[in-house]
């Protein structure tokens, strides 16, 4: 309707059309009500929040010391575009890649705590959002996340999958490894990319925890 006004205010042409008049307001009105229902139908699908935690299995290393790296993304990784861009950016997370079947998102985030045993555990935290509590549980659960040990060597997964059906709903991943007293973590280069705000003894910030190794004391992680 604006580019008829346009044109007709440009080469002054008076004449009327109701039918294209009316058809338009029409349109615009339909247009307006479709977008009111999508709005709320998106809206109401954030409405909830779940979680649900996974313990992962871990192999107790064969000295006191653990060793955290980051795996990093396989080639096929880097060559799926997503729109042309190699990493599209929403708030906390990075769009690594998508398919027909799942979105492949980026980054989980680790936390470092003690544990209460005398062994390391790692628990994965995954969050989702949805209509309803189920509908974000079930969400939450079909996060798909994992790790690869080698020997005494936890390489952590920079990225998590979720399914194409379940949509881009707030999902999202927080690692928590425990670490019992005495044993000591030792953090490549690469886990500056999830390490998030872990609490030590010396006060260091995440970008200078890594390449060096911890240990958990009873005052926390001390270098």
């Amino acid at each position: 309707m604006l580019f008829r006004s346009g044109i007709k205010y440009l080469f002054q042409i008076n004449q009327k059309n109701k039918i294209v008049k009316y058809t338009a307001n029409i349109l615009w009105l339909s247009g307006v009500v479709l977008l009111i229902y999508i709005g709320v139908q998106l809206g109401t699908d954030f409405s909830e929040e779940a979680t649900a935690k996974q313990n992962i299995n871990i192999s107790q290393p064969h000295g006191n010391t653990l060793y955290l790296d980051l795996k990093p993304l396989a080639e096929d990784d880097l060559d799926i575009t997503y729109n042309h861009h190699r990493n599209i950016h929403f708030g906390d997370w990075t769009m690594i890649s998508k398919d027909e079947d799942k979105f492949r998102l980026g980054y989980p985030t680790l936390n470092i705590v003690p544990s209460t045993t005398d062994n390391f555990e790692l628990v994965a935290i995954k969050s989702a959002q949805g209509f309803n509590k189920k509908e974000a549980t079930d969400r939450a659960k079909n996060i798909n996340y994992g790790i690869t040990q080698i020997d005494s060597t936890i390489q952590f997964n920079s990225y998590f999958d979720i399914e194409s059906i379940d949509k881009l709903r707030a999902q999202d991943v927080k690692l928590i490894l425990k670490v019992p007293v005495n044993k000591i973590l030792f953090l490549s280069k690469r886990m500056e990319k999830i390490i998030f705000d872990i609490d030590n003894v010396n006060d260091a910030l995440d970008s200078d925890m890594v390449n060096r190794k911890w240990k958990m004391t009873a005052q926390g992680l001390e270098c």
